[in-house]
């Protein structure tokens, strides 16, 4: 897995907060499809195949905090 840089780890707290990529874009003042891109990058970057696998490894391995 490898290091997450410093945009994609906000956007990574985001996608734990619940947040939609239009939500995402608008939180953080930019491009919807630069959501995407993020996203995508966080995903190969981590190892899994989307959003919901994205979501889960970040908390169970620490990499965001919750609560």
């Amino acid at each position: 897995m490898g290091e997450l840089t410093p945009r994609q780890r906000q956007v990574l707290w985001l996608l734990v907060a619940g947040m939609g990529n239009k939500e995402i874009a608008q939180q953080l003042g930019i491009a919807e499809q630069t959501v995407k891109h993020h996203a995508s990058g966080i995903y190969h970057r981590m190892g899994v195949e989307g959003r919901v696998e994205a979501v889960v490894k970040a908390i169970k391995t620490g990499m965001v905090r919750v609560g």
